[in-house]
């Protein structure tokens, strides 16, 4: 049935804390678990008003643990909930009221981290979203067992943890929101001159073309347009080579985009190469509205170019779209048009393209 309505069990539980609560037998002892100080903090002031005693169990004990100068090993502490004044830890009353939202828990969290953590932190929001170690130890400028200590602190104190991409262990921020408040501690001179060591770093560690859209990410984060634009390229033509049709159609674009934002780069050939790179994807994926409209706009391109070998392929390409679309007519005239323009080329092999595709509407 749909509809939902309160049964017997949540009345005996309203009943029981009412009772408890209205006018409870005494003495009053409250048990409270839970992992988190700061998501209970009404519900303890209230209770403390109330009961005789509160004892606190769960993860929850461990901020107070830590707070009386216990020791609590990696389990979990609300270490943004705790300050250390000089000669012991103290829970900071001021910090227990809730953040505003995720960005303002995220900020309040890093205060509680020590420069060498933070700075490595920040090299770590930099990368972007996955922490690559090998890359992390090329530019961090510390030696690798110093650096995997801070990363292993960096997760006792949940600002990264530890995830699975690929079937690989890998470390990344527990949210982006702490990603973005570490990455904020940068200047905008200090976030360039590391998206330029890391994109050295991966140009050191790995071919090209096999980290091209991590190379993209870095560019564009720099400004530097013309190797974004070479990047973004190749990664869309390896996306294509895995047939990961869209995410090579989001590179493609992306290019094409920033290409067009940039008069000064203007560039019809490269932006011929790019649409047909477009098109190739709407093929792929069966699109044919939109593979013609990137057709028109090769078209347009390749005869501002004055470039015939372009403008037969995108003629013979625009024939095998007709006849797929059963319009013969539109067909036969562009195969025609291909041959013209292919013996103006004076080029045979093109010539003999030409003539394939127009002969192949007959038979």
């Amino acid at each position: 049935p749909k509809a939902k309505l309160f049964g017997h069990l949540m009345q005996a539980e309203i009943d029981s804390v009412s009772k408890v609560l209205g006018d409870p037998q005494r003495p009053l002892t409250a048990i409270v678990g839970g992992s988190k100080v700061s998501s209970k903090i009404e519900v303890l002031e209230n209770l403390i008003g109330k009961c005789d005693a509160v004892i606190i169990g769960g993860g929850m004990a461990n901020t107070f643990i830590k707070a009386q100068g216990g020791q609590t090993g990696a389990s979990l502490v609300e270490e943004d909930l705790l300050r250390f004044d000089g000669s012991q830890w103290q829970i900071d009353l001021d910090n227990l009221a809730l953040p505003a939202d995720i960005q303002e828990a995220a900020r309040r969290h890093l205060k509680r981290l020590d420069a060498d953590l933070l700075g490595l932190l920040q090299w770590a929001a930099a990368m972007g979203e996955w922490l690559e170690i090998d890359v992390l130890l090329e530019v961090c400028g510390r030696a690798c067992d110093t650096a995997m200590g801070l990363v292993q602190r960096a997760v006792s104190q949940h600002v990264l943890e530890v995830s699975q991409r690929g079937g690989a262990q890998v470390y990344c921020f527990t949210t982006d929101a702490m990603r973005q408040a570490v990455y904020q501690t940068l200047s905008e001179a200090d976030r360039h001159e590391r998206h330029r060591q890391i994109i050295a770093a991966l140009r050191r560690l790995y071919p090209p073309e096999q980290v091209a859209d991590w190379l993209a990410w870095h560019a564009v984060r720099v400004g530097d347009t013309q190797q974004s634009l070479q990047a973004l390229r190749q990664a869309a033509e390896n996306a294509m080579r895995r047939q990961a049709v869209q995410t090579a159609l989001l590179y493609y674009t992306e290019a094409l985009a920033m290409l067009e934002s940039h008069p000064d780069l203007a560039d019809p050939a490269l932006s011929f190469d790019l649409h047909a790179g477009i098109e190739r994807c709407y093929v792929t994926s069966g699109d044919r509205q939109q593979q013609q409209r990137e057709l028109v706009l090769q078209d347009a391109l390749a005869q501002e170019l004055g470039d015939l070998p372009r403008q037969v392929d995108v003629l013979r390409r625009k024939v095998d779209l007709s006849s797929l679309l059963g319009q013969k007519e539109d067909a036969l005239r562009s195969a025609e048009a291909a041959v013209q323009l292919a013996r103006q080329s004076g080029q045979q092999a093109l010539e003999a393209q030409a003539l394939t595709s127009l002969g192949d509407l007959y038979y």
